[in-house]
């Protein structure tokens, strides 16, 4: 999930964790991008990300 604003987040991550869900929090494009990157390069067969929902008005890169 990507969101600026840290209550979404932290919203969100109780939400997922009720279901036993795993997920990767990020504050801006920019820091999604690194952490696909990352979790790529770690785990070429399986490191993508099934599901992102990212915030459609941030400043920078939004989800547009």
């Amino acid at each position: 999930m990507i969101d600026d604003e840290r209550l979404n987040l932290e919203a969100m991550s109780y939400l997922l964790q009720q279901y036993n869900l795993k997920a990767s929090f990020a504050n801006s494009g920019q820091e999604a991008i690194c952490l696909a990157r990352q979790r790529l390069a770690a785990n070429p067969d399986s490191g993508f990300y099934s599901l992102v929902l990212f915030d459609y008005s941030m400043p920078k890169m939004d989800g547009l």
